[in-house]
């Protein structure tokens, strides 16, 4: 509430709590990032939940900025909705099929662009924006935590 008041006076506009995410981590720290911050205030933001031992807060921001930039749609692989994975396939293995290729390779072609889907839908398996030479796993890994969750969070109320 208080948060709301301030937030009203800052702009001079009138906010109303539309949406509500809640992180927890036992063992670990919620870090967040808000992109075009003003007084805490912002149209996308990010919070993560990670698992980790002392103070991770400059990795966790990281992480959340990079949430923020590649908004991706799931955690990890298994996160997926599997009616849009399936979908997915289903579209690409059309696509593959057209090229009159031999089944093994048609069927490395599928695995191949079912890969580059996954760099761009799941966190986990995307480039990390400030070094694209390694994954985001990749950098969670080297900073010994390990990430819990996340959320994604826009002005219009959008979010993971």
């Amino acid at each position: 509430q208080e948060a709301i008041i301030s937030g009203t006076s800052v702009l001079g506009e009138k906010l109303e709590l539309s949406n509500l995410c809640y992180l927890e981590t036992k063992d670990g720290i919620i870090a967040g990032y808000v992109h075009g911050d003003m007084h805490g205030l912002g149209k996308i933001g990010a919070l993560v939940a990670l698992q980790s031992s002392g103070d991770k807060q400059e990795i966790g921001k990281q992480i959340a900025m990079h949430v923020v930039a590649m908004k991706p749609e799931a955690l990890s692989i298994d996160d997926l909705d599997q009616e849009k994975l399936n979908n997915e396939r289903s579209i690409i293995e059309e696509q593959v099929k057209s090229l009159n290729k031999p089944e093994e390779v048609a069927k490395k072609i599928v695995d191949g662009r079912m890969a580059k889907y996954y760099e761009e839908v799941v966190l986990l398996e995307q480039k990390f924006i400030k070094d694209d030479k390694m994954k985001i796993a990749d950098f969670i890994e080297s900073s010994a935590v390990k990430l819990a969750n996340y959320k994604l969070l826009t002005l219009d109320g959008a979010n993971k």
